[in-house]
């Protein structure tokens, strides 16, 4: 599954503000295992997640293309990881649900 971002927010100071529209655009399930808001336990269960980490990253914070839709076990395991650069020119990426299918080219289900 690829997701298609179809949702034009404004632009919010607060990256929170923008979970209602990652929540439509993410179909309502984590953007890493897929898992659904009613398999979770409902929205509570899921957060807004910087693909590329605030600590790294601090000028896309609040950039809406940056912000996924994830269950808080994904997130917690994701935390603030990203590739060194060493590691980045070797190839050494995180894919981006938004861009790859993951699950069709690079991950099985077993």
């Amino acid at each position: 599954m690829r997701f298609q971002r179809k949702q034009k927010p404004g632009r919010y100071r607060d990256y929170h503000d923008y979970k209602p529209y990652l929540r439509e655009d993410f179909l309502q399930r984590c953007a890493y295992c897929l898992i659904t808001e009613a398999r979770w336990g409902s929205e509570r269960n899921f957060v807004v997640e910087h693909f590329r980490p605030k600590k790294r990253f601090p000028t896309l914070v609040c950039t809406y293309t940056n912000l996924y839709y994830a269950c808080n076990r994904c997130n917690e395991h994701k935390g603030s990881k990203w590739p060194v650069d060493e590691m980045s020119k070797r190839g050494f990426r995180f894919l981006d649900p938004c861009q790859v299918d993951m699950y069709e080219r690079h991950l099985e289900e077993r």
